[in-house]
C-alpha cells in the first residue's frame, strides 16, 4: 500500500498565496488558494523536459521520443513525425505530448 503524501507538499513553497483579503479581512479563500497551487504546479510541469509518447493505430506499438527540452520542442518534432510518416503509414498514430517527470 502506499503511502499519503504529507503535507505541505515539496512545491508548496515555490508559489505565494495571493493577497486578496476577503471583506472581512481575513486570508485569501480556498479555491484562490487552491488556484494558485495548480497554477504554480502548470509553471512547475511547463519548465520540465518533455518527450513525445507515439502509438501507432494499425499495429498498436508505442514508441517514445526525446527527451526535448520544452512543450514546444516536443510538439514540433511530433507534428513533423507524422507528418513524413503520413503517405507511409495512413492509419495513423495516436500522438501525446508529456512531461518527463523525475522519479519520486
Amino acid at each position: 500500500m502506499r503511502r499519503a503524501k504529507k503535507f505541505p507538499h515539496p512545491d508548496f513553497e515555490m508559489w505565494q498565496a495571493p493577497r486578496a483579503c476577503t471583506s472581512s479581512g481575513g486570508l485569501a479563500s480556498v479555491p484562490d488558494l487552491v488556484d494558485a497551487v495548480v497554477a504554480a504546479d502548470e509553471a512547475r510541469r511547463l519548465s520540465m523536459p518533455h518527450v513525445v509518447h507515439l502509438v501507432d493505430r494499425a499495429s498498436g506499438l508505442p514508441s517514445v521520443f526525446g527527451p526535448f527540452g520544452d512543450p514546444l520542442a516536443a510538439s514540433v518534432f511530433a507534428d513533423r513525425f507524422v507528418a513524413d510518416l503520413a503517405d507511409e503509414l495512413p492509419s495513423g498514430f495516436v500522438v501525446t505530448v508529456a512531461p518527463l517527470e523525475p522519479p519520486e
